[in-house]
């Protein structure tokens, strides 16, 4: 992947972001605020916004800074107004990551969640983990 423009991340490298502030998943958003468009959806927000409410996520972070991250993520990223309708994924709940890709001009998805990352690409966007996605970008 030598450059790209715009991508997509899903809830739950997010969740591990915020989670784990020192690991894969937050690096791997690190890096992408630096070279690209985070892109989101208002699904893909909404469902962010209820995962890192859960009070079982207490025992991990804060949740005032799992908002806080919430809020700074909301700045950081790009809202994509329309976004088509997919079914593609065998989890239709993922669906809202590839629609938003596929609408949105995404290069990449970067994605925690297997169900994504066993279809390896959508539509010619494609699905990276974290790790793989910090070994395609960061300069060598």
């Amino acid at each position: 992947m030598s450059s790209v423009s715009r991508l997509v991340f899903d809830t739950s490298t997010l969740v591990g972001a915020v989670l784990k502030p020192r690991s894969t998943p937050a690096l791997a958003l690190t890096l992408a605020w630096e070279v690209a468009d985070v892109i989101v959806s208002e699904d893909t927000l909404a469902e962010l916004r209820g995962v890192l409410s859960r009070s079982r996520l207490d025992a991990y972070r804060e949740p005032a800074q799992r908002a806080a991250f919430f809020e700074h993520y909301q700045a950081m990223t790009v809202r994509v107004p329309y976004i088509a309708p997919v079914t593609a994924c065998r989890d239709p709940k993922d669906d809202k990551f590839l629609a938003l890709a596929a609408s949105g001009g995404a290069q990449a998805i970067v994605s925690s969640d297997d169900d994504l990352l066993s279809m390896g690409s959508f539509e010619g966007v494609v699905i990276l983990s974290p790790r793989r996605f910090l070994e395609a970008v960061s300069p060598s």
